[in-house]
């Protein structure tokens, strides 16, 4: 059984880090609008609130952007 939760421990983790470098690349090409889905999505993904809060911030500061 441990083996098994540690497993989709690992997949979350990974989920998050593929939306949020996803995210990351749009801000950086200056598609705010679309970095801000992307980390909107990395929030509902994270597997901790802190991870959560700060893709919670950055999508609020991407929003910000594109207006």
């Amino acid at each position: 059984m441990a083996v098994s939760s540690g497993l989709s421990e690992h997949s979350g983790i990974y989920r998050y880090q593929r939306v949020g470098r996803h995210a990351v690349r749009q801000e950086i090409r200056g598609f705010f609008r679309e970095a801000a889905e992307a980390w909107q999505n990395a929030a509902r993904l994270a597997p901790c609130e802190a991870w959560r809060d700060f893709a919670l911030k950055r999508a609020s500061a991407c929003r910000c952007k594109c207006r």
